[in-house]
């Protein structure tokens, strides 16, 4: 059949269709009753819409049991799980459909990266690599996800906030403004909401707030629920003067929420920033995986002497710098992104080394190799663990430094005997410097039949197992009646040449000083804990201006409070605290046996200015004046204060941008130097040594 008469058949069948359905619309239309179809339409605006995306929630719950029996997903889950359980209120409908697609969401990236490895890369160590890499992967892409639902969630506190505001105008009652304000907010930020309002009116709200303090997803919400209380307990009057003070609030209560509304959107703008910074920066430095082989195939098939530096002992190390390069731009990101305050940095319900510990032999061998208590080697631990703000103790610590110089050990002394042996295949199959190009002389015809005979010489050789002084007058047998070497002086060279291969093949064995060489990696590698708790110090630094701006913000909101008094404020910002915390509950503790030493050993403990000013006032408050005139100033320097704080989280977002891009742009600065520089150079030297060997035969 003509396929214009086809074509033609198939538009008229299209269009008789096309008017069938048309037909059949009109009639439907026509027996439709125009009161009864519009009120049927009003009834159907009145149902709940269905959120987008719910589908897909709804059937990741419907998998949620069945992703509990797999064995490594079902762990993946549980934490997932534990730390999305506070971002949504212990409602456990969406704890679960949002661990299930948080899970669901990891394994596709890992899979898909692993087929990625599969079909693209043809080396089992790269392999390895990339799929190691991509667990890796997995969780950097758990943390973003985590991270964009404690965004979403400082968006709806802020507008949680502003519809506070507006209903505490009308009811002036926080219980039910809260419950008012819940209900035009998102189911996120709404049962938290609804969570406060049932703390607060509860018979004992003070014993029900202690446990909320633990489960809160955010300092913010404990700021939130504690004001609510003391409002709610103390009332929300105050004098005219302190009213005038407030920049007009109405009441102690608007003006905290406008606070508290305050450091939520410089929280949200710093993430925002650091978040658009270093987006995507992650892959960049898992990149590098996959130029390694399509690199060094290139490099081989163009230039064959490269081969042999690949094939090397050089190369290898080559290679083996360049993985321990992208493991430490993979934790130096990890830590640089999680010191923000990022989300999912919260210790899981136990890591693998804790349940290793509960174990009684293992806890026994732990014991021997961690320091005494009474000794230095302990206290000085304990105190840099205490500086990086981490929550593992000594034993783990050592326990972890331990675990990594033995398999830095191990691992190193393997690596060593494989670099021996591909040494080995290296001298017994020379590379013909000219492979890959099509002979077009006889003297490349010769070369070739040279490189030929030279790999059959020394594998027979070594077969053989000829003596180091019969090698000589062996190879000179075996190179009788041979065309492609002129006799005299290139002869004798080309013999002595063999011969070397034959004893330098003999000669690759494990020697002592290579020993010596993986005691100083294990060592390296056992001081590696130390180096990243110093560095996780390093940048805890910066984030220490951040809390201290918190804490004068709470200071600010409590001090206009009546009957307000030093150790609650101090209590308040325990609470409030992530840097200082130890340091705070030190003080809380000693606080009873004298409130001016207590203060005076925090300000020795912390040293950090701004900080300090903190404690001055709280010094002064607690010995002679009222802790309204001790913050008084507050209030009048606040614009001065908050063109500050900009200027500041500016420069600390310009900062930790840069040193994150350094790091994540590492690797692949590393790769293209490691794999193309140096091969280039090793090539030119080569070139350069075989040209003066035929300068010199000359």
């Amino acid at each position: 059949m003509n396929p214009a008469v086809l074509i033609l058949m198939v538009v008229v069948f299209l269009i008789l269709l096309l008017a069938l359905l048309v037909v059949i619309l009109l009639a439907a239309q026509s027996r439709i009753d125009p009161v009864a179809y519009k009120e049927m339409q009003k009834l159907r605006r009145l149902l709940p819409m269905q959120r987008k995306g719910s589908s897909f929630a709804a059937t990741a719950e419907r998998l949620y049991p069945v992703l509990r029996t797999i064995p490594i997903v079902r762990s993946m889950l549980l934490n997932n799980r534990y730390k999305l359980i506070k971002l949504y209120a212990d409602d456990e409908s969406l704890v679960r459909s949002q661990s299930a697609v948080l899970t669901l969401t990891i394994c596709g990236v890992v899979i898909g990266l692993w087929l990625l490895a599969l079909l693209l890369v043809s080396s089992w160590v790269l392999r390895i690599s990339i799929i190691l890499a991509a667990v890796y992967i997995g969780t950097v892409v758990a943390d973003m996800l985590i991270g964009r639902r404690e965004k979403r969630l400082l968006y709806g506190l802020s507008g949680l906030l502003l519809d506070l505001r507006h209903e505490y105008h009308q009811t002036h009652m926080v219980i039910e403004s809260l419950e008012r304000a819940s209900e035009r907010s998102s189911p996120l930020v709404a049962a938290h909401a609804q969570r406060l309002a049932e703390i607060l009116s509860s018979i004992d709200p003070e014993e029900e707030l202690r446990k909320y303090y633990d489960d809160a997803p955010n300092r913010y919400t404990k700021l939130l629920a504690g004001i609510s209380h003391l409002i709610l307990e103390n009332g929300d009057g105050s004098s005219k003067k302190e009213k005038k003070e407030q920049g007009g609030e109405r009441s102690l209560y608007l003006h905290a929420l406008s606070k508290i509304n305050e450091e939520i959107r410089m929280d949200i703008l710093r993430r925002e920033k650091l978040d658009a910074q270093l987006a995507g920066i992650v892959f960049v430095a898992f990149s590098p995986l996959f130029f390694i082989e399509p690199l060094r195939a290139w490099g081989e098939s163009s230039f064959p002497t490269m081969g042999d530096y690949y094939d090397s002992r050089w190369g290898m190390y080559s290679l083996i710098l360049l993985y321990v390069l992208m493991g430490v731009s993979f934790i130096g990101l990890r830590l640089v992104r999680g010191l923000d305050g990022a989300a999912g940095q919260g210790e899981g319900p136990g890591t693998l080394l804790q349940k290793l510990l509960r174990k009684p032999m293992i806890r026994r061998w732990a014991d021997r190799l961690t320091p005494p208590d009474y000794s230095t080697k302990h206290h000085r631990a304990k105190t840099q663990i205490a500086d990086a703000n981490d929550s593992m103790s000594v034993r783990e610590l050592y326990m972890r430094k331990w675990l990594l110089a033995g398999s830095a050990f191990v691992i190193f002394i393997v690596i060593q005997v494989y670099m021996h042996d591909a040494a080995r295949t290296l001298l017994a199959h020379p590379t013909n410097p000219t492979q890959g190009t099509a002979p077009v002389t006889r003297s490349d015809y010769q070369e070739a039949e040279r490189f030929e005979f030279k790999g059959v010489a020394i594998r027979e050789a070594i077969r053989l197992q000829i003596a180091d002084v019969e090698l000589m007058a062996y190879m000179q047998r075996q190179m009788d009646g041979k065309s492609f070497v002129a006799r005299g002086p290139e002869l004798d060279k080309f013999v002595t040449e063999l011969a070397a291969a034959v004893k330098s093949y003999r000669s690759e064995s494990y020697r002592w000083y290579e020993l010596i060489i993986a005691f100083g990696v294990a060592f390296l590698v056992y001081r590696i804990p130390n180096i990243l708790l110093f560095f996780r110090r390093s940048m805890r630094k910066w984030e220490m201006q951040n809390e201290s701006d918190g804490f004068t913000s709470i200071a600010s909101i409590l001090s206009g409070l009546p009957r307000i008094s030093v150790i609650e404020i101090l209590d308040w910002m325990h609470r409030y605290s992530r840097i200082f915390e130890p340091q705070l509950l030190r003080c809380l503790i000693d606080y009873e046996a004298g409130p001016l030493q207590a203060l005076e050993r925090l300000k020795e403990e912390v040293k950090f200015f701004p900080f300090e000013r903190i404690i001055d006032r709280l010094h002064v408050s607690a010995e002679l004046i009222p802790i309204k005139k001790a913050f008084d100033d507050m209030e009048q320097e606040r614009a001065f204060e908050l063109e500050q704080r900009k200027m500041q989280y500016e420069g600390m977002i310009s900062r930790k941008a840069a040193i994150g891009k350094s790091i994540g742009f590492l690797p692949l600065q590393a790769t293209f130097a490691l794999y193309l520089m140096v091969p280039f150079a090793y090539m030119a030297v080569s070139q350069l040594g075989n040209l003066s060997g035929v300068t010199n035969g000359l």
